[in-house]
């Protein structure tokens, strides 16, 4: 059987892309939002996210995002685990609107738990499958970090003509 090693690194870069597109609804304009793109950030800055806009026409923005960090803790190994088994494994962007009414980018986890807090929290998360080269880097690292507990024997309730003796 071939094992596998922990990661090198606990902490994955990401860039996005994310669409600002004005819609009209009986005489009231709103932005809807959309992300695009997500792909893992091979730039090797160290900088603090940054932003970019790289489309401005008819009412549509794309902003491009690099630098966010996804970072893997212990103590969340589990829902890692729990996302990795999942239908569609995925990574969340968790995002605010800032003081302009912009939809701003504040995380990026793999931390299902934490997405949907933040959903419930009024923040607007966008779940994108989980590219390749991450699924592969987050099996290392739940393999090495969690071990599922056993399952235990449920005993059969007796019935009620069973009690009799």
């Amino acid at each position: 059987m071939e094992t596998m090693e922990a990661p090198d690194a606990t902490v994955f870069k990401v860039a996005l892309l994310l669409r600002r597109k004005m819609s009209s609804h009986r005489g009231w304009s709103y932005p809807k939002w959309s992300l695009l793109h997500l792909v893992p950030d091979e730039s090797g800055s160290i900088a603090p996210a940054r932003q970019r806009t790289v489309r401005h026409d008819d009412g549509t923005e794309d902003h491009f995002w690099c630098g966010f960090p996804v970072s893997l803790t212990r103590a969340n190994a589990e829902t890692y685990w729990f996302n990795l088994c999942s239908v569609r494994p995925s990574l969340f962007v968790v995002c605010r609107q800032d003081l302009d009414g912009e939809l701003v980018p504040v995380s990026v986890t793999l931390d299902q738990d934490a997405s949907s807090r933040q959903a419930e929290a009024e923040g607007e998360v966008f779940a994108v499958p989980l590219p390749e080269p991450m699924v592969e880097w987050l099996e290392r690292f739940v393999v090495t970090h969690f071990r599922p507990e056993p399952r235990r024997r449920r005993r059969k309730p007796l019935d009620k003509e069973d009690k009799r003796t």
